[in-house]
């Protein structure tokens, strides 16, 4: 069963009723205090079943009407219980007749306190089908107090005393009633989980949290101490033990109501500085959107913009506005109106107009500016302006608007001058007409662009040469034909409104820009300029100026597929790919910061922003080296460092960046990744710490090892040599002390001191290691080999012949000879073996030891005190090889060193 299911069942009012059919089945034990009369049991499964239909009337309210009925049935039965109580009528439980066992009869009649628990309980289901989950204030009081008078008879039930016995008309509370009477309580408090005592105690504020936390103490502390308090009336410090479940249940009361009137008054501080938060981050949120909204429309406005405040210093502008006027930027960096107009009047060649005009319209803010700017290198600025006003009237400062109309006034003059000469040629000479027309077609024909004229309805009747560089088309292709069919289906709607504009507006100059049919099949960009000269009798023609802008557009998709690239590469890469804006402090940073750190976008937008989350041990460090690689021009950067993640902890970062310099060395942007390598440092600190550790084994390894070969030389000078050098001074004693017996004791004494450094030479040839290098390894290993051999009744063959001095290094033949020396040691001790094979092999770059005895073997898997295996297995570890024990109980034990190694003459 799915959670959302279990969610869903009223889990409150099935144990109701579950524990009222037991009680009427007589399944509960009936002891004191535990049995239940039929009224009350018939009426707890009313009050269950209107909080059952309530709860599902959100989905049919046809279930509303029925758990209304049942709720006023419920607030009856209590009323007319209290009246048979009170005026001794005769009782419910005697209307229903008689039941089975224990549960009839006139002592098990339903209560005063539990027909008036009973009364509010239907007051308050009624109310809450009346609000509908509104106003649940009222409701869940009363579902306290019944709470209460139910916790009362809960708590004076397990201290053994009724609180209320000697009252008139009183009739104690049964336990099961009182805990049926808690659930149902329970039951209405969590009608609306966000409002109310449950929708406070509950809450993710502050209140609601410290509510969870000091209710369970308002509860268990009180009833803790009225335990301990009726203990103590036991020693005589009270008399009265009902005194101590008043004061217990008073004490509850105060502390859940102190606390739920405290939970709703943090609650409402949180909800109202949440909600004063949330509003301020939306409105930063609002204006960083509408401001980069804004710039993108002014960079994406092909005029010129400026706007300057009331003390004339520049606000905003675009890149067209410098370029129209040639402003560098570092002009431009000064905001002044002043620095600024300085730098563009001697561009100007009506200097004195512009100054009058400038200052007449920042006088006279109430007129919109509009005129044209002539320049010495003679291009044609149409300025728009208007006043920035507030709607309180109040002024801010100026919008300008700048257009380059040069091409256009050009045109027009050309139409102007070729119009007014071919008036005057039409006038003064007749003849020369066709002169002049053969020239103006010459300067149209000879044209890059296409001039093409058109009449009212869109149909072309001439057009240039160039269309058909452009186009594909002829000339004779062209003409006669409607505009519009030559125009891309989807710019056909763009051209139609811009025919409607030039209608309307005769003599303005309109841009256009679409897409044209070529011959080829394909479509061409076109941009250009169309006036409507229909209303001059010269022309009377839609006159148009085309030019081909195929290739520009090409290039722009080719950007906008890169950027599109750049894009899918920061999302396809596991690292934080950002964008640091220096002069804005601003940084953007990919999807994959949420994943890395739990951070958003927004959580580290700037550099400063980016500075606090480094570890106070790295901070130093890493800012100092970024400004280090700022102040001298060095553009690739790199560190590590830790960084704080969303959840408090650090992990360690591998981070790049490349840093931009503009032309004058000033930086202005960097643009880096950001990795996390906090697996690999602990991968590299693990590796480390096993490197140590296995130093430590190996040091210790030498320690026992050099700790037993001096117990050893010890046990040798004492038991051998020292006994017979104690002999030897005996028997010098006895020749001092007997000339008799000199000659003999001296011949003995000579013998011993020959026996003594005997024991001293093989004592010595078997700690010192032989001369590696100097002779033959294979004689080394067989000097090592055969006295054991001779000494022992040990069966010993060995093969050692492959191995010589071109093979292994002097301290490769020490530890092989070490190796084998160790394991020979441990078979003449421990094996008991009567065979022994050794085997020392060069396969394949790599040297292999056998060693095999047949002696009384043992349990590998179990460990061994001595240090015999682990001195093989530290010299082993010495070789870059590896050790390995082949044995079991009474089949002797193998022993496999393998290790690589490479001919010296390699090496060399």
């Amino acid at each position: 069963m799915s959670y959302s299911v279990v969610k869903k069942i009223p889990l409150y009012e099935l144990g109701i009723v579950i524990i009222v059919v037991m009680v009427l089945a007589g399944w509960l034990p009936v002891n004191k205090g535990l049995s239940m009369s039929t009224a009350t049991a018939v009426t707890f499964i009313l009050a269950a079943a209107s909080k059952f239909l309530f709860e599902y009337s959100t989905a049919n309210k046809k279930l509303l009407l029925p758990s209304r009925i049942l709720a006023l049935l419920t607030f009856a039965i209590g009323v007319i219980s209290i009246l048979t109580v009170v005026f001794k009528f005769a009782s419910l439980d005697n209307l229903l007749g008689s039941m089975p066992g224990h549960i009839t009869g006139s002592e098990n009649g339903m209560g005063l306190i539990t027909a008036f628990s009973f009364m509010l309980i239907g007051i308050s289901l009624y109310r809450i089908t009346l609000n509908n989950f509104e106003k649940t204030f009222f409701s869940h009081l009363l579902s306290l107090i019944i709470l209460f008078i139910s916790l009362l008879s809960v708590i004076a039930y397990f201290f053994h005393e009724n609180p209320f016995s000697g009252m008139v008309f009183y009739k104690p509370m049964e336990v099961v009633t009182a805990i049926c009477f808690s659930m149902l309580a329970f039951s209405i408090l969590m009608v609306d989980k966000h409002r109310g005592f449950w929708g406070d105690i509950m809450s993710k504020y502050q209140g609601g949290k410290i509510a969870r936390v000091l209710i369970p103490i308002a509860i268990i502390v009180p009833a803790v101490m009225g335990f301990l308090q009726l203990n103590s009336e036991q020693t005589g410090l009270y008399t009265r033990p009902r005194d101590v479940v008043l004061i217990t249940l008073a004490r509850i009361i105060i502390l859940v109501l102190f606390i739920w009137r405290c939970a709703v008054i943090i609650n409402r501080s949180n909800k109202a500085l949440v909600a004063e938060i949330e509003e301020r981050k939306k409105n930063e949120n609002t204006l960083r959107y509408r401001k980069a909204l804004l710039e993108a429309q002014n960079e994406a406005i092909p005029d010129g913009i400026l706007v300057v405040d009331t003390e004339g210093k520049i606000l905003s502008y675009n890149h067209h506005f410098s370029d129209i006027w040639r402003i560098p930027q570092a002009v431009m960096i000064e905001i002044e109106n002043e620095a600024s107009l300085k730098f563009v009047t001697p561009l100007l060649a009506n200097l004195d107009e512009f100054i009058t005009r400038v200052h007449y319209i920042y006088t006279h803010p109430e007129e919109v500016a509009h005129d044209e700017l002539l320049f010495k290198d003679g291009r044609v600025i149409e300025r728009h302006g208007n006043a920035v006003m507030g709607d309180d009237g109040t002024r801010y400062g100026w919008a300008w608007y700048f257009r380059d109309i040069t091409l256009n006034k050009n045109h027009e003059k050309k139409i102007k001058n070729f119009t007014r000469d071919l008036e005057i040629k039409v006038k003064e000479r007749t003849a020369e007409l066709g002169k002049s027309e053969k020239r103006f077609r010459s300067l149209i024909e000879n044209a890059q662009d296409i001039i093409s004229l058109t009449d009212e309805n869109g149909m072309r009747f001439y057009v240039s040469p160039s269309i058909e560089r452009i186009t594909g088309f002829t000339i004779q292709e062209s003409i006669n034909r409607m505009v519009l069919d030559s125009v891309y289906p989807d710019d056909v709607e763009k051209v139609k409104a811009m025919k409607e504009e030039l209608i309307r507006e005769p003599g303005i100059i309109k841009p256009l820009f679409c897409r044209f049919k070529h011959k080829n099949g394909g479509y061409v960009w076109i941009e250009g300029t169309l006036v409507n000269l229909l209303h001059d009798e010269n022309v009377k023609a839609v006159v148009g100026n085309f030019h081909d802008v195929t290739e520009k557009k090409i290039n722009e998709e080719k950007i906008r597929v890169s950027n599109e690239r750049f894009e899918i590469v920061s999302k396809a890469t596991n690292d934080a790919v950002w964008d640091w804006n220096l002069e804005t402090d601003e940084i953007h940073w990919n999807e994959e910061i949420k994943s890395m750190f739990n951070y958003c976008a927004d959580d580290i937008a700037t550099g400063a922003a980016w500075k606090v989350h480094i570890h106070p041990e790295d901070f130093k460090r890493v800012t100092r080296k970024l400004v280090y690689h700022i102040k001298n021009g060095i553009q690739n950067w790199q560190d590590e460092y830790r960084f704080n993640c969303a959840d408090g902890t650090y992990k360690y970062v591998f981070n790049r960046g490349f840093i931009l310099f503009d032309n004058t060395g000033k930086p202005y942007r960097i643009i880096g990744a950001m990795q996390d390598v906090t697996e690999i440092n602990k991968l590299q600190q693990s590796l480390s710490d096993e490197r140590i550790k296995k130093q430590k084994e190996l040091t210790n390894a030498t320690i026992e090892g050099q700790e037993k070969e001096r117990t050893e030389i010890g046990r040798e000078l004492h038991d051998n040599i020292n006994q017979l050098l104690t002999a030897t001074k005996l028997y010098l004693d006895v020749a001092a002390t007997q000339p008799s017996m000199q000659h003999d004791m001296i011949k003995r004494s000579t013998e011993n001191l020959s026996n003594c450094m005997e024991e001293i030479r093989r004592l010595s040839s078997s700690l010192v290691p032989p001369s590696m290098g100097l002779t033959n390894f294979t004689d080394i290993l067989q000097d090592l080999i055969e006295p054991v051999k001779l000494a022992t009744t040990i069966n010993i063959g060995y093969d050692v012949k492959s191995v010589n001095k071109n093979i292994l290094t002097n301290d490769q033949q020490l530890n092989v000879y070490r190796i084998i020396q160790e394991h020979l040691n441990n078979i003449l001790k421990h094996a008991k073996a009567n065979n022994v094979y050794i085997s020392v092999k060069h396969v394949n770059d790599r040297i292999d030891i056998n060693i095999k005895d047949d002696g009384q073997g043992f349990d590998v898997t179990v460990k061994r005190r001595g240090i015999g295996f682990k001195n093989i297995q530290s010299r082993a570890e010495l070789l870059n090889g590896k050790m390995n024990v082949i044995s079991e109980p009474g089949k002797g034990c193998l022993l496999v060193v393998n290790f690589p190694v490479k001919l010296l003459e390699k090496v060399k």
